[in-house]
């Protein structure tokens, strides 16, 4: 398979990133909450800024947690990770979202 693609780097780039963070402990194939976390501040600031009191509680990332766990086991997995950004992707392009430009 050729990897030249426009589509084919961007799902390699989505894998990369999971893999990058999950390969933080011995877990290489679950986001931990540690983890998670810490892919959303840096991967997505955007969506969840590393100042809001919000992601900085406890209780609230144990509900993001919760709401990508799909199968309930305390950690997410790649599935799950790409179910998310999936369903994120159909929400941007119905909200016409884009990013600004840094200037």
């Amino acid at each position: 398979m050729s990897c030249d693609g426009g589509g084919i780097k961007a799902v390699l780039g989505l894998i990369g990133i999971f893999k990058k963070y999950a390969s933080k402990d011995q877990d290489t194939d679950h986001l931990n909450k540690s983890e998670l976390k810490e892919l959303l501040q840096k991967e997505f600031p955007g969506l969840i800024a590393v100042s809001e009191p919000f992601f900085q509680s406890v209780k609230n990332v144990n509900k993001i947690m919760a709401a990508l766990d799909h199968d309930k086991d305390g950690q997410v997995d790649i599935q799950e990770y790409f179910v998310t950004l999936c369903a994120l992707g159909i929400g941007m392009s119905k909200g016409g979202a884009g990013c600004q430009k840094k200037k």
